[in-house]
């Protein structure tokens, strides 16, 4: 089965919330290799499972520097850090938050989503979350665009 047969089949599991055949297509996938879209999906099955140690073992040593990660990886890690519940460190929620910081001062369009998730998981405020949705929304119109703007407008 081809890298872009698993890709599709994995996520098309995900959205029908079946993260273990997500899992399960993705098993022999080279993560290393692959595209920020796949490790994503990835990652976001392994949290739904609450394989925290998985995604944090594994997307940590993705790259050489981590400094250099993509923001929604680093997302990931900072969530699987923040829920982990015997965990201590706050290495990559800090690494997130720097990193926040910058693309707030940017007002960086393109990482919209991803600030949205910031502020719904690991920061918490609805008033941001709502900002970060409703910008993500007028620029990417995708199902996934809509059920984070959804979201964001219903945690009240």
């Amino acid at each position: 089965m081809s890298l872009n047969t698993r890709h599709v089949l994995a996520e098309m599991a995900f959205r029908l919330n079946k993260p273990e055949l997500t899992i399960d297509y993705l098993a022999t996938v080279n993560l290393k290799k692959s595209p920020v879209s796949l490790v994503v999906l990835w990652a976001d099955a392994h949290l739904a499972m609450n394989n925290l140690d998985t995604v944090l073992s594994t997307l940590s040593g993705l790259l050489d520097d981590s400094a250099n990660l993509e923001d929604a990886i680093l997302l990931r890690l900072a969530q699987a850090e923040k829920n982990k519940v015997d965990n201590q460190s706050n290495k990559w929620r800090l690494k997130l938050k720097e990193r926040i910081i910058l693309r707030e001062l940017r007002q960086d369009l393109f990482h919209a989503s991803d600030l949205t998730w910031y502020y719904l998981t690991i920061e918490e405020n609805q008033s941001k979350a709502r900002y970060w949705a409703n910008i993500n929304w007028k620029h990417a119109k995708m199902d996934s665009d809509k059920q984070l703007l959804k979201l964001a407008n219903d945690i009240d």
